[in-house]
């Protein structure tokens, strides 16, 4: 069974910064569970707390974050500090606080090593292609990223080389 957590955290404290739904990551999560159904566990959290709770018993396989503005700092600490104590869990942003020039994705991407892959543009079926190849790959994702795939709407780095995947057409019905 693969754990996967989706995060779009905000900032508490005396309020809440963005008091949403976090829809976006639910849809992803939705789209997921699709097509992976009885194979693996999602967990959504909106709140820092309950995620760090979460992790106190819990290490995920996948953590996806989302990457708004009001959010971004908060997102990449949790990932580094993930990523500082489980160098295998894989993790993955999307969203679209993401530079569009590639040398800027280049440059975001070096700065922020604790992202696995960057999902740029819709993530839905994207992010279904990408978990599809990395079982693949038997969840080695090191090993992928060495091999360059090219996955749908996926930015990472491999060997100081920005790999970006072809961007998929717009989903028009969401079912």
């Amino acid at each position: 069974m693969v754990n996967i957590a989706f995060c779009d955290l905000t900032h508490t404290g005396r309020v809440v910064s963005a008091n949403y739904f976090p829809l976006g990551v639910a849809y992803i999560a939705a789209m997921a569970k699709k097509y992976f159904a009885d194979r693996m566990t999602v967990d959504i959290f909106k709140y820092p707390e309950s995620f760090s709770d979460y992790l106190k018993h819990t290490t995920p396989n996948i953590v996806c974050f989302s990457n708004y503005m009001w959010n971004k700092n908060l997102q990449l600490a949790y990932a580094k500090a993930i990523k500082d104590n489980h160098l295998d869990t894989i993790t993955i942003f999307g969203g679209p606080n993401y530079p569009t020039n590639r040398d800027e994705q280049f440059e975001f991407l070096t700065n922020n090593r604790q992202i696995d892959f960057y999902i740029d543009g819709e993530a839905e079926l994207a992010f279904v292609e990408l978990i599809q190849t990395i079982k693949k790959y038997d969840f080695d994702f090191k090993q992928l990223k060495s091999d360059q795939i090219k996955i749908a709407n996926t930015h990472y780095l491999s060997n100081e080389t920005l790999i970006c995947g072809e961007l998929m057409p717009r989903i028009v019905n969401v079912e």
